[in-house]
């Protein structure tokens, strides 16, 4: 079967879109969307996959580049799938967040956006995870499984990078992803997802198979003490933890009951254990639920429970409720659980703008938006950290 190519010249990228795409119009008015594209490029492009609706392209040559558009953040921008937002100079990036962010949330009247708090400094990534494979580190490409091997990453912790490099060494002969996350004092957790034996390793390292070092780590934000395991969640921003931990928390003092879903290790429960009566804080992951445990007050009472099913039985009434669900979203669970219990006041936490403001809307009938902060966590990529607090009306 003979397959067909089709090239299309000049064409214009009218906007930058979520997903780090740009996009432009074909001449059949059908919309195509192109990783790497900035507002004002024209371009040369291939069409990849054709849609019903839209066509999705690839950037092949510039003909005439964007004002926006910015060369020279990191050499693996085009290949690597991280930074796709890369090539947008800095207020013009914030513009496109903002913009992103209004946009989703366009069939709430009177939204607006009251804060933006953004840092561009560079090396702010306290955690990552790459592919180890033949003694070298890989990241994916945009949106494929396809491999791009790195030397340096600029978003990242310079020693973070340095321990990955000197671990691939070490382990010249595996085949494997593998994760870090290291602390303000440069204790590290890595994972190998692999059953290798890493006894031998300087390094606080996990495997399938075995253990050596540290279980886990702290880190000290707003003066408390926030836990971090090998396999548990944990914010990414090191330069961004206090403002993002303390705008959330702001929100909360003064209520006596909190009712938190997705808590994780602990970002904000712990420190909101200290300003409220009681929190009962729920999530699924085994790890961080331990070190929870070992760090909040006897104001938290912590759960284990799929969040993913219908969840039943929290028992008792609630003035507050604080979700920090993963970029799908809130489960039909948890949204029954908060309808049911009615708090006074809901504090929605979210990286991705499109699911935060599909599941806002289930509350719109009972609430309504009284402040909407983007805390921009996520310099050079297009995902969008955003806090939400909805009051009754």
């Amino acid at each position: 079967m003979m397959v067909c190519v089709m090239y299309v010249n000049n064409i214009e990228i009218y906007d930058n879109v979520y997903g780090g795409y740009g996009i432009g119009r074909l001449d059949n008015g059908k919309v195509v969307f192109v990783p790497f594209g900035v507002k004002g490029d024209i371009a040369n492009i291939k069409i990849k996959e054709e849609k019903k609706s839209f066509s999705y392209g690839e950037l092949i040559e510039l003909v005439k580049p964007s004002h926006h558009r910015v060369d020279g953040f990191c050499k693996y921008i085009g290949v690597c799938g991280g930074c796709s937002y890369g090539f947008l100079d800095d207020d013009f990036e914030i513009e496109v967040k903002r913009r992103i962010v209004e946009n989703s949330f366009r069939n709430i009247s009177d939204f607006k956006i009251d804060e933006y708090v953004h840092s561009n400094k560079r090396d702010y990534r306290v955690r990552c995870r790459m592919r180890l494979k033949w003694g070298g580190l890989f990241y994916k490409k945009f949106n494929s499984n396809e491999l791009v091997s790195i030397d340096e990453c600029p978003i990242l912790k310079p020693s973070i990078l340095n321990k990955l490099k000197d671990v691939a060494g070490s382990y010249s002969d595996t085949d494997c992803d593998i994760s870090i996350i290291e602390n303000e004092k440069g204790e590290e957790l890595i994972f190998l997802d692999s059953d290798i034996d890493i006894t031998d390793s300087k390094y606080n390292i996990k495997s399938k198979r075995c253990q050596k070092g540290l279980k886990s780590i702290e880190f000290n934000i707003n003066k408390h003490t926030i836990p971090a395991g090998y396999r548990s969640f944990f914010q990414t921003n090191r330069y961004l933890f206090e403002s993002f931990q303390r705008k959330v928390v702001e929100q909360l003092k003064g209520y006596e009951t909190v009712l938190e879903f997705y808590c994780g290790s602990g970002f904000f429960t712990i420190p909101l254990s200290k300003e409220v009566r009681k929190i009962v804080a729920i999530d699924q992951n085994d790890e961080a639920l331990r070190l929870l445990k070992q760090q909040a007050t006897g104001r938290a009472e912590v759960l284990n429970t799929d969040l993913k099913k219908d969840i039943i039985n929290i028992k008792g009434r609630f003035d507050a409720v604080l979700v920090n669900p993963d970029r799908d979203g809130l489960s039909k669970g948890v949204l029954k659980v908060i309808m049911d219990k009615k708090p006074e006041i809901i504090v929605y936490v979210s990286c991705n703008p499109q699911t935060m403001s599909r599941d806002i809307k289930n509350f719109m009938n009972r609430y309504k938006m009284c402040q909407f902060t983007v805390v921009d966590q996520f310099y050079k990529t297009y995902h969008i950290e955003s806090i939400a607090v909805l009051t009754e009306r």
